[in-house]
């Protein structure tokens, strides 16, 4: 509802319609990054947290450093959430704000270029990553897999848990 309120204040007469549409994808592609760049830091963490043997007491996980790897993947997680906060201090204070800014800061072609290159670029990343992960290539380590052995299966091991160390 900001953002909706920041746009009207924004947006002139004559691109009101570009410029929601750039802040609608900009949210999208802020909400499919994360999960791209989750997966592939996850992924670095010991025991696995796609292992699903480490969930199950039964199956030899559930240990104490796997919770810690559980816990300390959540703070990784709120640790990310809470930095996206910096960007406050960006935000116009009040109407009369917003329309100082619009009259006296400068407008710049290469702003709106690289505004929308960063989009693009983030948009082709989190795009690649995430429909390669449905893919048999979701074993790569650099999509967040465990790896994948040429000419195995492509299906996470789960016959014994990562054992801690």
């Amino acid at each position: 509802m900001v953002s909706c309120f920041v746009l009207v204040e924004h947006a002139s007469a004559n691109n009101e319609g570009l410029v929601y549409g750039l802040l609608t994808t900009i949210s999208n592609v802020g909400k499919s990054i994360p999960n791209a760049l989750s997966n592939q830091l996850f992924a670095t963490l010991r025991p696995a947290l796609s292992d699903d043997a480490n969930y199950i007491a039964v199956r030899g996980g559930d240990q104490p450093c796997f919770r810690l790897v559980v816990a300390l993947s959540f703070g990784i997680s709120y640790a990310f959430a809470l930095a996206s906060l910096l960007t406050m201090p960006l935000m116009p204070d009040q109407k009369a704000d917003c329309h100082h800014r619009i009259a006296t800061w400068p407008h710049r072609t290469s702003y709106a270029l690289v505004t929308v290159a960063i989009v693009v670029l983030g948009l082709g990343y989190s795009l690649s990553v995430n429909i390669l992960a449905l893919t048999p290539l979701a074993c790569l380590e650099v999509l967040g897999g465990q790896g994948c052995d040429h000419g195995a299966n492509h299906t996470l091991p789960s016959a014994n848990a990562t054992s801690c160390s």
